[in-house]
């Protein structure tokens, strides 16, 4: 059985998206999260600052790295929040959803709460394993700095394109709630003790 996301309680919000904005999810003193935010702050947010500089980003999670909190205090368009209650205020106001993650360990549960809301989504390869997307149609992967960046700022710039991943995110998803998921596993046990005659 997959992993899966709650659609009724990550659903979208149909409020105000921030323009240009791009949105980090996730606790920064696990290592793999720590490993992908210092490689996007250090090699794919510069090129985006310089190719599209009204990009604002935020980074919701626990321990962030000195570096990024300290230039949050220095620039208005650097946000960081630290822990929060709900995520979802900062997934329904953001543009473009980030997944730079480059070290494998599980399901990217993130990705899956972040379509249920109809978001759109960069990941690296790495960062969507084990969820049945497609680049181009629900998701857009890349692995390199330049390239991870090229497709935030297109997504950015393009609400149509945009507009067309989050539909498609929004219809793949609709596979991995909870509720079908269960449905599923209860077809399984049923299954089974129908063969052994229980």
């Amino acid at each position: 059985m997959p992993n899966g996301t709650n659609t009724r309680f990550f659903k979208p919000t149909h409020g105000d998206v921030v323009q240009n904005s791009v949105l980090w999810i996730g606790h920064m003193d696990v290592h793999t999260n720590r490993d992908a935010v210092l490689y996007f702050w250090r090699e794919v947010f510069p090129i985006i600052q310089k190719k599209h500089p009204e990009v604002k980003i935020t980074f919701v999670g626990t321990a962030p790295p000195r570096e990024i909190a300290d230039a949050a205090r220095k620039d208005a368009k650097v946000c960081v929040t630290g822990f929060v209650d709900d995520i979802r205020p900062y997934i329904g106001e953001a543009a473009v959803v980030i997944v730079p993650i480059r070290i494998g360990s599980g399901t990217r549960l993130k990705i899956l709460d972040a379509m249920a809301m109809g978001k759109a989504i960069v990941s690296t390869s790495v960062g969507c394993e084990g969820i049945n997307v497609t680049n181009g149609k629900d998701i857009l992967i890349a692995d390199a700095p330049e390239e991870f960046a090229s497709k935030t700022i297109g997504l950015l710039q393009n609400p149509e394109m945009r507009i067309t991943l989050e539909r498609n995110a929004m219809a793949l998803v609709k596979t991995y709630d909870w509720d079908l998921i269960g449905e599923k596993q209860e077809f399984v046990y049923r299954e089974v003790m129908t063969r052994r005659g229980v």
